[in-house]
């Protein structure tokens, strides 16, 4: 396990470049890490990956050194107890559009009484099978929760979701975004760029940390220059298409 998570790298201002991973194998994990990737954000939103195959990619990942972030597939209380006592320290919430939203998705996170999360430290992974006694009293100083604003709902009440209490970081979709304001395909719109402002904006107001992707038109380095704390940036898919392609293209034989 690396020794500081990914919530204290950020809050001790570190900027954090992470990558995708839609792979359900653990060599994957281990050869994002090795490519010096501090962190991997698993996605279960879009992606095929499962409960074991997440533990695996894990343990891969972290056995170089990094961390393996995880993208819910639904605000789920169940499905996220089930990750955070697997040892999943960084969750990302999808289409969170509301304090009510921000609110159950923090509840799920945390023990009573500030949450729901179900109690079983003695035998998960997270506690280190039950040898680590301080879990209970120091997890959250290491859970970062992060919720992403990417719909019409999100926009309007950006600034009260990202002063929830328990919410970390406010993670910009800004896919989404365009395609809920009637811009699909059109990540740099003016009128995105727009939105994409004013949810950074108040999001600073309310001292919060800030992620989102690149687009066509801004890259990784920019967005960090620009406030951003978290960019995820490629993803194993799309990293292996690229470079397939582009070795076809170089070594197939020519006419």
């Amino acid at each position: 396990m690396p020794d500081r998570s990914i919530k204290e790298r950020l809050k001790s201002g570190e900027k954090i470049l992470s990558s995708w991973v839609y792979g359900l194998h653990p060599v994957i994990g281990e050869i994002m890490a090795i490519a010096g990737f501090p962190a991997l954000l698993i996605d279960q939103e879009h992606g095929p990956v499962e409960m074991e195959s997440i533990h695996l990619l894990m343990v891969a990942a972290q056995a170089h050194g990094a961390h393996a972030m995880v993208r819910v597939p639904s605000h789920d209380p169940n499905h996220v107890k089930r990750l955070l006592d697997l040892g999943v320290q960084t969750v990302m919430f999808p289409m969170v559009g509301s304090v009510a939203e921000a609110d159950a998705v923090v509840a799920a996170c945390l023990y009573p009484p500030h949450g729901r999360r179900g109690l079983a430290t003695g035998g998960i992974r997270a506690s280190r099978y039950g040898t680590d006694k301080d879990y209970i009293s120091t997890y959250r100083e290491r859970q970062l929760i992060m919720a992403q604003i990417e719909t019409l709902s999100g926009l309007e009440q950006a600034e009260a979701i990202a002063g929830t209490e328990g919410i970390d970081l406010i993670f910009v979709g800004p896919n989404d975004l365009a395609a809920t304001m009637g811009f699909i395909g059109q990540r740099d719109h003016p009128k995105v760029r727009e939105a994409i402002d004013h949810i950074v904006a108040v999001t600073k107001k309310q001292g919060k940390l800030l992620g989102t992707v690149p687009t066509e038109q801004r890259n990784a380095k920019s967005l960090f220059a620009d406030g951003f704390d978290l960019v995820i940036s490629g993803s194993d898919v799309g990293l292996l298409r690229e470079a397939a392609a582009a070795h076809y293209q170089a070594q197939k034989p020519g006419k």
